[in-house]
């Protein structure tokens, strides 16, 4: 596992695998400014999650602003 940036995201990741993952739902959303540390959170549950799961797939999406209306 990567070296998370502080207390709150390993409280998160470890949330993450031991909250969310069992509970559910199947779908984890992760937001906030550019910068905070969500991929490398995603990455590091990713990582944790991979021997129980075959393939989790991740996506990124742009920022709120960008969009096909905006070209």
């Amino acid at each position: 596992m990567t070296e998370l940036v502080g207390t709150a995201h390993r409280q998160l990741l470890d949330w993450l695998v031991q909250v969310w993952w069992p509970q559910g739902p199947p779908v984890c959303v992760i937001e906030g400014f550019p910068g905070v540390g969500k991929t490398r959170i995603a990455e590091d549950l990713l990582g944790r999650l991979e021997a129980s799961v075959p393939l989790t797939p991740m996506l990124e999406c742009p920022s709120a602003g960008v969009g096909m209306i905006d070209q």
